[in-house]
């Protein structure tokens, strides 16, 4: 179950070299047989799988746990499982994979991982088993064929693989005890390698010290050296010395003996004069020791009265600072007062103006709303506007579409019409030549008629529109109450060049219509009518 869950890559196909892998995959495209992982051996690495790992806790690992058939194809193998480590449960896989200062991937005996991304898979019931055979068939075969006689040779191999495996276990407890060693090896090492920059630069400060104080000695050496004068100052030192010595051991000596003389006499005072001179000698000794505590206390009181003296000294400068400070305080609280009053004044009268700033704040925000209502009901009035306008735009556009196709179609039946004419024009001329006289007297009447009809404005246009409606049903239908030309002579004319002009003279018209003083105009009217009216009464008188 470990290596079923552990080891993904239990179906792909091992192979010795790239080539052979590539054959392989132009096989499976050639036949159309599927898809297939390969794994060249030329490509893996060289002695990977025989490198020595450090695992926590010696843990063993898959890859030591399996023995292949062919030993060819343990750098696959290793390539599939890697140092992944076997625990019996999960507690320790997860000791294992997480608490040792780096990840590990760990696999249960019974088929739950831990990645070393820090994933687990497991549960569940099924379990991932049978990708990789317990034994080949050959040992299966040979186990198959063992005979009752040889049990007690399975015996006896039975217990060399216990002795084996107490050997293994040893040797792992040992492996694990030359690991902590090595660990605490290690870390004294790094200790050790922290302190010997610091040794090394202690002994080249030392050096350079050594060298220094070599260089002092012979100086020193010459200082050392005594002249004559010193040499003989010193023997006579030294003879002196030896005098007093000799002197002051014969005053030991003396004092030695005078000492034991006077303790004599004492004691012999002491037992003539019995115990009242012994309370006597204590009450002296009594009032001597009281003494010397008086003049301890007296000397102390009087450092005491010194050391007051002293303080009151710098207590009395103290004070006379302290004096100063205050007098200087005092000024300048009177001066902080004053302003604290003028702030005062300015701060209500920064407060009137906040107020009145307020109350101007709320009527302009009441004003403000007004205004914001009348904006959104402007704006809403706006957008129906707009809505209206693109609406009228587009019956508009839809207009100009008409028109022009109307226009279009006009154009066409007018040239058709014109054509018809000029054949039955020609026809009559065939017929009739009496016709062309009158045509030829009609013709002047009709350029007239062309020349008034170009003077004639769009307004006077609009306005005889009835009335040409009305004559047009009084008179018969053959004549027409708007000129009718050839289409020769409308050919002369562009429409384009009509329209430019027609939008010049507009714009001309809007331009003048801006700018004329309509107040100037009336006012001309009016003097000009009072003009006329006083020409009519000089005329009459």
């Amino acid at each position: 179950m470990a290596v079923s869950t552990a080891c993904g890559s239990l179906n792909h196909i091992v192979v010795q070299t790239t080539a052979g892998a590539q054959r392989c995959l132009q096989f499976l495209r050639k036949h159309n047989l599927g898809r297939a992982n390969f794994i060249p051996l030329d490509k893996m690495k060289k002695g990977a799988h025989d490198r020595q790992v450090e695992t926590p806790e010696g843990a063993p690992r898959l890859f030591e746990k399996i023995t292949p058939s062919n030993f060819a194809v343990t750098p696959a193998l290793f390539l599939a499982v890697a140092n992944t480590l076997v625990a019996p449960d999960l507690d320790t896989a997860t000791r294992w994979a997480y608490e040792f200062g780096k990840r590990w991937r760990v696999v249960t005996v019974d088929g739950q991982l831990i990645e070393s991304s820090g994933t687990m898979a497991g549960g569940g019931k099924a379990v991932k088993r049978g990708g990789m055979r317990i034994v080949n068939a050959g040992a299966k075969a040979s186990a198959n064929s063992i005979d009752e006689d040889s049990a007690d040779e399975c015996k006896r191999l039975e217990q060399e693989a216990a002795k084996a495996l107490e050997l293994v276990q040893h040797c792992r407890q040992r492996r694990r005890d030359l690991n902590d060693e090595a660990r605490a090896l290690r870390k004294s090492i790094k200790s050790l390698e922290v302190k010997v920059p610091k040794f090394s630069m202690e002994i080249e400060g030392f050096d350079t010290s050594r060298k220094e104080l070599t260089k002092l000695i012979p100086e020193l050496r010459t200082k050392c050296d005594l002249t004559p004068e010193e040499e003989c100052r010193l023997k006579e030192l030294q003879n002196t010395v030896d005098k007093c010595k000799s002197d002051m051991t014969c005053c030991e000596k003396l004092a030695s003996g005078l000492a034991t003389e006077v303790t004599r006499l004492q004691k012999e005072i002491l037992d003539a004069g019995g115990s009242k001179l012994k309370k006597q000698q204590k009450t002296c000794d009594k009032l001597l020791s009281d003494l010397n505590d008086a003049e301890k206390s007296l000397n102390s009181a009087r450092v005491a009265v010194t050391s007051n003296q002293k303080a009151a000294a710098k207590a009395q400068k103290q004070k006379e600072v302290a004096e100063k400070e205050m007098q200087e305080c005092s000024e300048l609280l009177e001066e902080k007062k004053i302003e604290i009053n003028e702030l005062e004044e300015k701060a209500s009268a920064v407060m009137e103006a906040y107020n009145k700033v307020l109350e101007t704040a709320t009527e302009k925000g009441a004003e403000r709303d007004a205004a914001k209502k009348e904006c959104d009901d402007l704006k809403k009035a706006q957008a129906a506007a707009r809505c209206v306008e693109i609406e009228l735009k587009g019956e508009v556009e839809a207009a100009e579409r008409q028109l022009a196709e109307s226009t279009n179609n006009r154009k066409r039946w007018e040239k058709e019409i014109a054509k018809l004419k000029a054949k039955e024009q020609e026809d009559d001329d065939e017929f009739d030549f009496s016709d062309d006289e009158e045509e030829t007297d009609e013709m002047p009447d009709q350029e007239e008629a062309k020349s008034d009809c170009g003077d004639v404005n769009m307004d006077e246009a609009t306005d005889k529109g009835q009335e040409n409606q009305e004559t047009n049903k009084e008179l018969p239908s053959s004549k027409s109450s708007l000129p009718t030309y050839t289409f020769t002579t409308l050919e002369k004319y562009n429409i384009d060049d009509i329209k430019s002009d027609i939008d010049k003279l507009e714009s001309e018209h809007n331009t003048l219509a801006k700018n004329a003083n309509m107040g100037a105009i009336e006012e001309y009217k009016k003097k000009e009518a009072d003009y006329l009216a006083r020409s009519v009464e000089r005329i009459v008188f």
